[in-house]
């Protein structure tokens, strides 16, 4: 029973994650150029093309989990209207981006750039 309770619960939470990322990344795609890179999906993703540590995924990790709360915390208030909402998940995910950015040491920076660069054509 706490086995499905758990599942159902990680699964809304993804649901949740999923919906804020696609409201909001249409609006950080049209912002122009950064100085550092929007980093929107999870590097975790290419651990061993990154060469990430334990620690860095640790790291990436936990800033992932504040990132997540913080959405799932503001979608359940009802009080929150959806612009408000779509501008806290970008603001969270711009945040996120900073947070996952420095834990990359300047090696891992160039791979993820390079690498993002040749897969999806840009940053």
């Amino acid at each position: 029973m706490y086995l499905f309770c758990a599942m159902k619960r990680f699964l809304l939470f993804g649901f949740h994650a999923f919906f804020i990322g696609f409201l909001t990344f249409p609006a950080l795609a049209q912002e122009g150029e950064l100085e550092e890179p929007v980093i929107v999906y999870d590097p975790l993703f290419w651990k061993s093309e990154l060469r990430l540590k334990d620690s860095q995924c640790q790291s990436i990790q936990q800033i992932n989990s504040e990132y997540y709360q913080l959405i799932e915390s503001t979608a359940r208030n009802s009080e929150t209207s959806q612009p408000e909402l779509q501008e806290i998940a970008k603001e969270g995910l711009a945040e996120r981006s900073q947070k996952i950015w420095g834990t990359f040491h300047t090696n891992q920076k160039k791979r993820w750039v390079k690498m993002w660069s040749h897969q999806y054509g840009g940053l």
